[in-house]
């Protein structure tokens, strides 16, 4: 038997047994949830089964479920849209556990997966980290259209599946687009390389599903500064830098000697000890303490970066020699994180002009 001859089969039996509703236990029948929508070749929605299925939607519009090639009637059913829920549930399979999710989003990484498809990681605001498939998007007229160009932001929507298995896309739709070159910008090339290196850095520094809005609301911020030309990337990025290490709890001790805890005078210059996190005065400085040299004026920029805001920070102009030292010190310290340097690194070259 046909899956379509399945399906109709299993409606006209309900329908006349008097026991064929809408809803599944458990839903409300005011939910104004949106359904999933499945084409005709989408891959059954049990997780035992990898069959095609017929898509269908019942009377009340919230419901999609579809009817696979073994007989298996595989629903999945909109509960609750204040607190964006659904369940899932497979007859044929005994029950298997995905949800609907809604996020607002950052694309950070991009990977092909097939002809036609990728893997992309994004960075939500309700979520964290996280990678879904998106099929369809290498078409040229595919479902998504610029919503998943690198750096863009967007509202989404994805079936969230259990460990090990890949989530799925199901909806992109872009809000905001990273837009680094403009019109009278002599250094939108630059702008570009240090968007890359923000989403390099989202993506090591941050853990799969571990939520971090404030972590969100810092990186489009910064990409917002980086597309608005009167904003200065060198201190944009360092204030990033140091304000995502805050962020994760790595943030460098910048207040006084690790060793003797000596206040930072304005003359003195400084080492900063990665492995303890901290900085090392003149006397307290040894040949086993190894660590980048600092002065006192870069910590107290760094001290006012990493405290005030990234409007702020795009105004403040750095000479090239400020810039090096604070970036510096920074990168010493996300390289520890990462056990590596970040690859984008080699791009960024900031200049009086930056």
């Amino acid at each position: 038997m046909t899956a379509a001859n399945l399906l109709l089969s299993h409606q006209s039996s309900k329908k006349q047994s008097g026991s064929w509703s809408p809803l599944l236990p458990g839903m409300r029948a005011d939910c104004q949830q949106p359904e999933i929508r499945i084409s005709q070749d989408s891959p059954c929605f049990s997780g035992n089964c990898r069959r095609t299925v017929l898509p269908a939607v019942t009377a009340s519009g919230m419901m999609t479920w579809g009817v696979c090639g073994t007989g298996q009637d595989c629903f999945l059913a909109a509960s609750c849209i204040i607190g964006q829920c659904c369940w899932h549930h497979c007859d044929g399979a005994g029950g298997c556990g995905v949800s609907l999710e809604k996020a607002h989003a950052i694309v950070i990484r991009q990977a092909d997966f097939s002809e036609s498809s990728r893997v992309i990681t994004f960075f939500s605001r309700e979520f964290g980290r996280f990678s879904a498939l998106a099929k369809g998007a290498k078409r040229l007229k595919g479902p998504f259209d610029a919503a998943l160009d690198l750096l863009s932001e967007g509202r989404i929507v994805f079936i969230r599946r259990p460990a090990g298995v890949l989530n799925l896309l199901t909806e992109a739709r872009l809000t905001t687009r990273f837009q680094p070159q403009q019109p009278g910008v002599s250094d939108g090339l630059l702008r570009m390389y240090a968007g890359c290196y923000v989403a390099e850095l989202l993506n090591g520094l941050t853990e799969d599903f571990d939520a971090a809005p404030e972590i969100f609301d810092l990186a489009t911020a910064l990409l917002q500064g980086l597309s608005t030309p009167e904003c200065h990337v060198s201190a944009l990025i360092i204030h990033f830098e140091m304000s995502l290490l805050q962020l994760i709890g790595l943030l460098p001790d910048l207040s006084s000697c690790s060793v003797c805890g000596g206040s930072i005078e304005p003359a003195g210059r400084f080492v900063h000890w990665v492995s303890q996190g901290g900085l090392l005065c003149q006397d307290c400085r040894k040949e086993e303490y190894s660590g980048t040299s600092v002065s006192a004026g870069a910590v107290e920029i760094l001290r006012r970066l990493t405290g005030g805001t990234t409007d702020l920070a795009g105004r403040v102009r750095l000479t090239p020699a400020q810039a090096e030292e604070c970036h510096r010190l920074a990168v010493s310290a996300i390289s520890h994180v990462l056990g590596r340097r970040p690859q984008t690194l080699r791009y960024l070259q900031f200049s009086s002009n930056h």
